[in-house]
């Protein structure tokens, strides 16, 4: 068979078990990960497309489609219309104030010495979670936390001049920042369940 039949047959696949998950999801209040794998199994099934294949071609090609429809953002945007949780915070989260920082981060390279280090640090940190949160990633929702959690520690080690001062600026900032943003992005979770290989319970 012709590997680009096979590709565009693949595509098509994902498309419609995509929109056959979707309109699932649609129906009902939640659907889990392995909920999702279910449909898929009974959609892929029995396809007479795979008639004269091979076995472990048609395998790896159903393993496609799987990765394909879990990894389609299409689900993430209809569990977050289900979910009714706004996004104006996330978005700006991700396409605004990271992408700020990887060019302030860029800028202050060139300043030289540790603290050319130190931004150099931001920027892979910075970039690593822009990636992983645009790509609803769902290491990249975990890693979040641990860079807000970094965070909080380092701004009163550079603003701080003794410990008490520490102290006061580190409830200041994680009240009115890490508090905030640990419960904002607990609830949205689910935008990044759909990731292939992750089980859902």
């Amino acid at each position: 068979m012709d590997e680009n039949e096979l590709k565009k047959f693949e595509e098509k696949e994902i498309d419609r078990i995509t929109q056959k998950v979707v309109s699932v999801i649609k129906e009902s209040k939640t659907l889990t990960n392995a909920q999702v794998n279910k449909i898929i199994d009974e959609e892929s099934k029995d396809n007479s497309f795979y008639e004269g294949i091979e076995d472990w071609n048609i395998h790896y090609s159903k393993e496609r489609i799987r990765e394909g429809v879990l990894n389609n953002k299409l689900l993430n945007q209809v569990k977050a219309e289900k979910g009714e949780l706004s996004l104006l915070w996330f978005n700006f989260y991700v396409y605004f104030r990271l992408p700020a920082g990887i060019v302030v981060s860029v800028l202050l390279l060139f300043s030289g010495g540790h603290i050319a280090f130190l931004n150099l640090i931001d920027l892979i940190i910075a970039g690593v979670l822009f990636w992983g949160l645009k790509e609803r990633k769902l290491w990249g929702w975990k890693f979040n936390f641990v860079v807000l959690v970094l965070g909080t520690f380092a701004l009163p080690l550079q603003r701080a001049s003794n410990a008490n001062e520490f102290i006061v600026v580190f409830v200041v900032f994680a009240l009115a920042w890490l508090l905030p943003n640990w419960i904002y992005f607990k609830k949205r979770k689910y935008l990044f369940l759909y990731s292939y290989g992750v089980e859902n319970k």
